[in-house]
């Protein structure tokens, strides 16, 4: 825990989305307080943390931190000094203007996949297409596995360096698995684990793939992976690594605190059964994709004969 009031010099503080902010300084360094956290945030954003950076994704550093004896979170600023973090909603706008000075129709303002691909690449040309493309993937499935459902507009970011852009960090995953939620009346109240798995059934999630993707995430995780399944699989290979114990531990060691049970005991349930899913899913379409293929022979070699 780090207690704020000592050796931090307050900035400024405002309010943006549900949680009121706090910027300070210290030792030249910007930091983040964010409080007013609903039920378990805390631990969402300080788990969801260490499983990101299990599976290689480059993710904000949080730290459970204590001002005026209020417990919230401290973020370090990951933008450097000839840097400007623009949220993927303000440059959709600047995007949106540019189409409409040169009478193009179209709207970017859903929050997909394509359209985050799109407006980038239009306001910085040299970026690259495809490992953008896997980057965002990447985090989405990372969002489905860890059933993170508010990464709305303002919670994907840009970094702007001169003329060139490239995803920030990953942050604000204080969702994660309902945790923004009372889990421990739903865990005693379901009285079985199918019943826990169901509560996160239900999950819409605000970033999908395309438009017409459905906001359940695993229905469009099926999508996905009937549409790019080479991709999928090389993508979701590296979730194999991920680990909630261990990330649990990583969190209580670095930060000298206790994780409650609940926390414990919802994200070993649901998330090693999420991952599962996803990974019966991608097995099933290989299945799918072999019968099909087998049938084409079959008809190839009657045809033949």
């Amino acid at each position: 825990m780090i207690y704020i009031d000592g050796g931090y010099t307050k900035i400024e503080a405002y309010t943006r989305g549900r949680k009121e902010k706090t910027w300070f300084e210290k030792d030249g360094q910007r930091y983040l307080y964010k409080y007013g956290a609903n039920n378990y945030e805390i631990y969402a954003e300080l788990i969801a943390e260490q499983l990101g950076k299990q599976v290689d994704i480059s993710m904000a550093s949080y730290r459970a931190a204590q001002y005026h004896n209020t417990v919230g979170v401290l973020t370090r600023s990951f933008i450097k000094p000839d840097e400007l973090m623009v949220s993927s909603d303000k440059l959709k706008i600047a995007v949106q203007l540019i189409y409409e000075e040169n009478n193009i129709n179209k709207n970017l303002q859903e929050n997909t996949i394509s359209n985050l691909i799109e407006v980038a690449c239009t306001y910085d040309p040299t970026i690259s297409v495809d490992k953008l493309f896997d980057e965002l993937v990447k985090r989405w499935m990372f969002y489905g596995l860890i059933m993170e459902s508010d990464k709305n507009k303002t919670n994907i970011s840009y970094i702007k360096k001169g003329s060139k852009l490239r995803l920030s960090p990953d942050y604000d995953n204080s969702t994660m698995a309902r945790l923004n939620e009372n889990i421990k009346d739903l865990i005693m109240g379901t009285g079985n684990s199918p019943d826990i798995y169901n509560l996160t059934d239900d999950i819409k999630q605000s970033l999908k793939p395309t438009e017409n993707s459905s906001e359940y995430f695993l229905d469009s995780f099926r999508e996905f992976v009937y549409q790019f399944p080479e991709k999928t699989e090389v993508i979701f290979s590296s979730f194999e690594s991920m680990d909630v114990n261990m990330a649990i531990k990583k969190v209580e060691q670095l930060n000298k605190i206790e994780v409650p049970w609940e926390v414990k005991f919802l994200l070993n349930k649901i998330i090693p059964l999420r991952y599962q899913d996803m990974r019966s899913i991608i097995e099933q379409n290989k299945i799918g994709r072999k019968n099909t293929l087998l049938f084409h022979l079959g008809g190839l070699n009657r045809r033949q004969k």
